[in-house]
């Protein structure tokens, strides 16, 4: 799915805006990459900040320890 080791940890609403200017600076092919948040609310804001993701472009899976797995197309 992802290169990545260890997930992008989306701890505030600032980090959004951050990992989503950098993905979008990037001309690589558009591939599935892991971030995690603390909660469902942070979860809906990364999908649905700009630019928002379609349908299919990002998995959510919430832990039992209230985390939320998510999986985003970029």
């Amino acid at each position: 799915m992802t290169e990545q080791s260890e997930p992008v940890i989306i701890a505030e609403t600032d980090d959004i805006a951050k990992i989503k200017a950098e993905l979008k600076r990037t001309d690589e092919p558009k591939k599935w990459q892991y971030f995690l948040s603390p909660g469902p609310l942070l979860a809906a804001a990364f999908a649905n900040s700009t630019p928002r993701q379609q349908a299919g472009e990002i998995v959510f899976s919430v832990r039992d320890d209230g985390m939320v797995d998510m999986f985003a197309f970029f």
